[in-house]
């Protein structure tokens, strides 16, 4: 029992001993702490790292416990503590933090206390060290929402294009401008604008935003392929542009034209006119002075009820500068009358996007009376007198003959 009560007597000497030559408190929060993402913006999910480090070259600290202390009204913790088993003498071993950084945060230098609990020995040391974290002010812009007006961009038309710019910071955006910018070609090349490519904004609020639209116009020969733009937003604060890119293609349509209509006559290849109970062929030419195909195209023809015969004519496809030429075969009726005829051309065919296309032209046929054949029968009539007069001389003739026949034989 006396052996035991020494031995507790010795280690208490000797550990009060050792705890004597040790400073109470052994650790430091090293001011050169370093975080994830290096510059902090309002918005950010942070990872802080700091460094523990003993200050005693001899003493050991235990089962240490360091917790990051967060204004909540400006940060949200994620993970606020952090443990480390021990720091031994002259050592340092890291602590690392994660919190996110509010969007409506304000710029400026934040304090954050950093507890530590830590054993010294058998003594529970509580420490605390104050680090500050700089927020910057925040430029960032966003591009969104483009879309256009009219969906389609066609060669010759005007087309608008709409966006939106969100100031996505914490701070006042000024002087906020956007630049319309072609990626495709070097220029605007083949488009016409409209507009100013430079649209000034003005300032934007803390997550506001502003409307801003180009109009643009693709010349009539602009080539039918897909084009690609860029939306530039810049402000007075801002190091660096703000882009958001899209695309469109510009269509070309078929441009179906009536180019040319003709009648003619097979048994009258001169024929200038049309006669009742005649059979002719009518044929209209289309052109297609556009620069799309026109794909299916078909010729209706609608007459009067005296004028009978085919009424449809499948043309097929028109490429651009080309033609095409629809032919009908036509009979007038023998009783038909005679003056204009009204007729209607419509013309069908499938356009750029697959639908049905008409034109149409109205156009007028003559009919006229056979010239009359006085003069024919005046020949024939001419031709059965001479006949007649022939006949009349070669019977009389026959006559005599018989005569002086008769005369003889007496």
């Amino acid at each position: 029992m006396r052996r035991y009560l020494l031995f507790l007597f010795l280690l208490l000497f000797f550990s009060s001993f050792a705890s004597a030559a040790c400073n109470y408190y052994l650790l430091d929060v090293q001011a050169d702490f370093s975080t994830l993402p290096s510059n902090v913006f309002p918005g950010d999910i942070v990872s802080l790292n700091i460094s523990v480090k003993n200050n005693s070259e001899t003493c050991s600290a235990q089962k240490i416990s360091a917790v990051a202390v967060l204004n909540e009204k400006y940060f949200e913790p994620l993970n606020a503590s952090d443990s480390i088993d021990a720091v031994s003498g002259g050592e340092a071993k890291p602590a690392v933090f994660s919190f996110k950084v509010m969007a409506g945060t304000p710029p400026g230098s934040y304090k954050f206390p950093i507890k530590l609990s830590y054993f010294n020995f058998s003594t529970v040391v509580e420490e605390t060290f104050e680090l500050v974290l700089d927020v910057k002010e925040c430029f960032s812009l966003d591009v969104k929402n483009i879309s256009f007006s009219p969906e389609i961009a066609y060669a010759g038309a005007q087309f608008k294009i709409f966006a939106d710019v969100f100031n996505s910071c914490s701070a006042v955006a000024r002087d906020v401008s956007v630049q319309l910018v072609p990626v495709t070609n070097s220029s605007f090349e083949p488009f016409v604008v409209l507009s100013s490519n430079l649209v000034q904004v003005g300032d934007i609020l803390p997550a506001g935003s502003a409307p801003v639209f180009f109009t643009i116009k693709p010349i009539e020969d602009a080539d039918p392929k897909i084009y690609v733009f860029r939306l530039d937003a810049n402000c007075l604060e801002c190091s660096k542009s703000f882009s958001d890119t899209f695309s469109f293609e510009v269509l070309a349509k078929p441009k179906l034209i009536f180019s040319g209509a003709d009648f003619s006559n097979e048994t009258r290849k001169d024929a200038k006119n049309i006669f009742a109970g005649e059979t002719f062929s009518f044929s209209v030419q289309l052109d297609n002075i556009g620069k799309k195909t026109a794909r299916a195209v078909k010729v209706v023809l609608s007459t009067d009820t005296q004028l009978v015969g085919v009424s449809e004519s499948f043309v097929g496809n028109i490429d651009p500068n080309d033609s095409g030429t629809a032919v009908f075969s036509l009979t007038v009726f023998p009783n038909a009358s005679v003056g204009e005829h009204k007729a209607k051309i419509v013309v069908q065919f499938l356009d750029e996007l697959g639908q049905v296309q008409e034109i149409s032209e109205d156009y007028s046929f003559f009919i006229v009376q056979p010239p009359s054949n006085i003069f024919g029968w005046i020949v024939l009539l001419a031709l059965v007198i001479i006949a007649l007069v022939v006949l009349y001389f070669l019977v009389k003739m026959v006559f005599r003959q018989l005569a002086l026949q008769k005369s003889k034989l007496r």
